[in-house]
């Protein structure tokens, strides 16, 4: 991937991280034309939703 394809995907990934949920598909339908980019975002936002949920799981103490 180039490095100004890169650039625009970290762009459009951090616009969209901002929103509401239910706003993403929008935003990325007007900000992605191109499929494979929009792809790459939508990816992005999974992974990042998957690791707050990761975060989110507190480890239970350790028993004794």
């Amino acid at each position: 991937m180039n490095t100004e394809l890169w650039a625009q995907i970290r762009e459009v990934f951090h616009a969209a991280v901002e929103l509401p949920p239910s706003e993403r598909a929008a935003f990325l339908e007007r900000t992605c034309p191109d499929p494979a980019t929009r792809r790459e975002v939508e990816s992005l936002l999974k992974s990042h939703e998957d690791a707050g949920d990761l975060l989110e799981v507190r480890a239970s103490p350790p028993h004794s």
